[in-house]
């Protein structure tokens, strides 16, 4: 691929494929950006993964200033731009990739905090085939949007001279930055969790049914006996039962052994009776719950 002076990301010049170009011929990259996300590794595949190492130098383009403003910022984006990528690619392909380059210190990130940081760069020291390092300079974020989407300027550099410059540059700012692999660890690792099949399936029925039952009202809140001692787990069973007798005229409560479903079924006489309504209790012999309050009746 020849490599054009201006790279725009403009009908097909983008960012992306000129870093993908280079970054074969390369054995280090250095990165200064304004904002980083994660995306901007999953959107250049395996390209960087051959590398010794990546340094990236990040600010945020806001006023924020101190180390844990940035922090704070640099966990949030990161969180986010993992959720945007989900929506693409469900399996976070890559992910582990860059948290597993990053435990082992071949992706090393550090925050700038003397200063509104808001330089771009990518510099890159080329193999020893290469008779020259390359480096582009110019408006675009290391973010996907950055690389691919945004209309942007970025010269292409291979001047001897300049990239000492630039090379010297990014020393200086990298030696004034704060590392940050901690907590940028910490905010991939939860995305990167595995649950057992069990979990996923229960946290997939809460969303599913999440908002479908019957809000608590304020005499369940402030005037019911039996409320007050049930779990969450109960009041929800119990409110779910309501919507769906609601829909349905009629519901029924299949919770496991032991899980309480006779203190649903209380609750429900409760409410009924409450509201004025027959009901017909069938049961076989037994005796009544030492807990039973005797003011239901």
């Amino acid at each position: 691929m020849q490599i054009p002076t201006l790279i725009d990301n403009i009908e097909g010049n983008t960012l992306q494929k000129v870093l993908e170009s280079l970054l074969v011929k390369s054995v280090n990259l250095d990165i200064a950006t304004g904002t980083f996300e994660i995306g901007a590794f999953l959107s250049l595949g395996k390209t960087w993964q051959h590398l010794d190492g990546i340094r990236l130098l990040m600010g945020d383009e806001t006023t924020r200033r101190t180390k844990d403003h940035l922090i704070r910022a640099l966990q949030e984006a990161t969180d986010t731009n993992i959720e945007s990528e989900k929506e693409q690619d469900d399996t976070l392909h890559g992910l582990a990739a860059v948290r597993d380059a990053i435990r082992r210190g071949k992706i090393t990130v550090r925050v700038y905090d003397k200063a509104k940081f808001h330089a771009k760069l990518n510099l890159m020291h080329a193999q020893n085939s290469s008779p020259v390092d390359f480096a582009t300079v110019g408006s675009s974020n290391f973010t996907r949007p950055g690389l691919t989407q945004n209309i942007e300027l970025n010269s292409f550099i291979t001047d001897a001279t300049h990239i000492e410059k630039l090379s010297t540059w990014y020393d200086a700012r990298w030696e004034e930055a704060s590392e940050v692999k901690a907590e940028l660890l910490r905010t991939i690792e939860r995305h990167l969790r595995e649950y057992p099949p069990f979990t996923v399936y229960a946290k997939a029925l809460h969303a599913y049914f999440r908002g479908r039952e019957k809000p608590a009202d304020e005499w369940e809140e402030k005037e019911s006996i039996i409320y007050r001692t049930l779990s969450q787990y109960q009041k929800d069973g119990y409110h779910a039962a309501l919507q769906i007798a609601d829909t349905w005229n009629g519901a029924l409560i299949c919770d496991g052994v032991g899980s309480g479903k006779t203190y649903i079924g209380l609750m429900l006489l409760e409410r009924y009776l409450r509201d004025n309504k027959r009901v017909l209790l069938i049961t076989p012999k037994c005796h009544l719950p030492p807990f039973f309050p005797e003011g239901l009746w």
